[in-house]
């Protein structure tokens, strides 16, 4: 049963994470993305209600998109070959902080998907 508000759409654009007033940087990809929620893979399992800001490349576009988001859920990404070391996350979360200019980009990116 779908909980989002949104459906997702898969999307796997570049992007850099960090906590919240936090000055360390992370590469990233998405794994799905709404006009509401991202689902991205992350270096550290982090606890629901982490709040991370997000910047979002797309393609053709000059600046990349900047969101606010809180952690929902984050769960380990397992791999066939060390399946008791999960090395990367997947983390989704909820979108708080976006410009309506940046919510109409997101909206036209979701709907060419």
């Amino acid at each position: 049963m779908e909980r989002r508000g949104c459906i997702r759409r898969q999307a796997w654009l570049r992007t850099s994470y960090r906590l919240l007033g936090s000055t360390h940087t992370t590469s990233s990809t998405t794994q799905d993305i709404s006009p509401e929620g991202i689902s991205l893979t992350t270096d550290t399992q982090y606890a629901p209600g982490v709040v991370l800001e997000i910047k979002i490349e797309i393609p053709e576009r000059e600046r990349a998109l900047r969101v606010i988001s809180r952690v929902i859920w984050s769960e380990p990404l397992v791999l066939p070959e060390r399946p008791m070391q999960p090395r990367m996350f997947e983390t989704g979360g909820r979108l708080l902080d976006i410009s309506p200019e940046e919510q109409a980009l997101l909206v036209a990116v979701f709907q060419q998907g």
